[in-house]
């Protein structure tokens, strides 16, 4: 994860321009986007609830604010690290 901070300035910060899947494969290896894609798969389960909640009304609309960005830039996340799975070890 601290590796994934730096390039993106800190948890759930937006891209970098020009962050494309070919420059995440050059910086990290296998291991370590398929570990990525897991934790932010896990985090799209999670949003998944928030977003129900918020369908139901249980979360304000001034709280999803905050959340706005994060939904919008986890998923922008998944576009960049492709679909893997965990290799065989």
């Amino acid at each position: 994860m601290t590796k994934w901070n730096n390039l993106t300035g800190g948890h759930f910060q937006p891209l970098p321009s020009g962050v494309a899947a070919y420059s995440v494969a050059e910086l990290f290896t296998e291991e370590e986007r398929t570990a990525l894609v897991f934790y932010f798969y896990g985090s799209a389960m999670n949003f998944e609830t928030i977003l129900a909640k918020f369908n139901r009304g249980d979360i304000p609309e001034a709280s999803m604010r905050h959340y706005d960005s994060v939904l919008k830039e986890s998923a922008r996340y998944l576009t960049v690290l492709g679909n893997l799975t965990m290799p065989k070890g």
